[in-house]
């Protein structure tokens, strides 16, 4: 045997990832362990290897944005491989900001959008207020909306919307 093995990515390239995400490949062939995970500015535990899926937790990373990894890796018969692929780390939670004002004045069946400076998940989103009711929220691309149903007393009161990133990040906003 003269052929390296080679190694398929669980997560495809270009993906976001933030800290403690498992990053998971399946080889072409069984491969030895000893297989070495490299990406500048980034931790990760030991590799893993179970049967021919090898993979390894992203602990950290220095900074924010595009990095290449890059897996060292050989076959029974000593073949060496090689991968290299991107991905973006990602560990900030999204942002966004409201088609209203704060201090605003809305009335019963109002609705209430609120547009993220990123993709977020469409599962997860929660928009509370106490003693408020509200539709449940819907999402399209990277707009969230509800319809305020009303709140049980009249006056000012406090709006936090949650919502995830495509990373698993967290971002919150409350409105008054």
């Amino acid at each position: 045997d003269s052929v390296a093995p080679t190694l398929n990515a669980s997560l495809a390239a270009n993906s976001k990832v933030a800290a403690n995400t498992l990053l998971s490949f399946t080889a072409s062939e069984p491969i030895r362990s000893g297989i070495t995970f490299s990406a500048s500015g980034c931790t990760f535990d030991p590799p893993t290897l179970t049967g021919q899926v090898v993979t390894a937790n992203l602990v950290s990373r220095s900074s924010q944005g595009s990095f290449s990894l890059t897996i060292y890796f050989a076959d029974l018969a000593g073949n060496s491989g090689t991968l290299s692929i991107a991905y973006v780390y990602d560990s900030l939670g999204p942002t966004f900001t409201p088609s209203l004002a704060a201090n605003n004045h809305v009335k019963s069946n109002t609705l209430l959008s609120f547009t993220a400076n990123e993709a977020v998940q469409s599962s997860g989103i929660s928009v509370v207020a106490p003693d408020c009711t509200f539709d449940p929220p819907s999402l399209s691309g990277q707009n969230i909306s509800t319809n305020f149903v009303g709140c049980t007393a009249q006056g000012n009161f406090s709006l936090t919307v949650t919502v995830l990133d495509l990373a698993g990040n967290t971002g919150t906003r409350t409105i008054t």
